[in-house]
């Protein structure tokens, strides 16, 4: 074996230095590796934290200021108005509601949240200003004054920031389907998946007074 490692003692002095080298860390890469591996651990927990079935539009984007404020250079992927946001006055006016801002909305953005608005909530609020407690003094010296009901909006928390709801129900989909299940209806099985992925929204009481119900 030797003779034949002879021609190559060269290469194997310089191996033998290299994992000498390599045994002992100095100081200044275990310090680097150590910061390396915070940063590591706190964007791990930002990702962790974007998965949460409660993230909001409002975390996500405190979430990402943050990031931006730590690490400028996200700024390109995760700014108000990258190109991976696809309608940033939408996203701008869930935020607003989100925070109970909507006085500060722009008309863009209120346009563009326009169909989030709770018609049936200002409905009450108007027929609750339309009659103000007045006496009978106040209502012969000056005329009724009716003030406009602030536009409400609905509670804006339902919209998901991320589509792992989506990919995660995707993915429950894929694993339902199987051999003792192919002879099921698309139909029922939509409404299976449906109930499924609504379950916190329903209890067995509600089947039950369902099924009295169709007796």
């Amino acid at each position: 074996m030797s003779d034949v490692l002879a021609d190559h003692a060269d290469v194997i002095d310089k191996v033998n230095q290299l994992m000498t080298k390599l045994r002992f860390t100095l100081p200044a890469a275990h310090r680097e590796v150590t910061t390396l591996l915070t940063k590591l651990e706190d964007l791990n927990a930002i990702t962790l934290a974007l998965q949460s079935e409660d993230c909001s539009l409002l975390d996500a984007r405190q979430i990402f200021d943050t990031v931006i404020e730590d690490y400028p250079d996200a700024a390109a992927r995760l700014g108000r108005s990258t190109a991976i946001v696809k309608n940033p006055a939408f996203e701008d006016g869930v935020v607003k509601v989100l925070l109970g801002s909507k006085a500060s909305l722009t008309s863009v953005e209120a346009e563009a949240i326009k169909a989030l608005r709770d018609s049936q909530a200002r409905q009450g609020s108007e027929e609750g200003a339309a009659v103000p407690a007045l006496s009978l003094a106040e209502r012969a010296l000056k005329k009724k004054k009716v003030m406009r009901a602030p536009i409400v909006y609905k509670d804006c928390r339902f919209l998901r920031p991320t589509s792992n709801m989506c990919e995660r129900f995707f993915s429950a989909t894929k694993l339902a389907v199987g051999d003792r299940r192919c002879s099921i209806t698309p139909k029922n099985f939509e409404e299976q998946m449906f109930l499924r992925a609504n379950i916190h929204f329903w209890t067995t009481e509600d089947v039950q007074a369902m099924m009295r119900t169709l007796e």
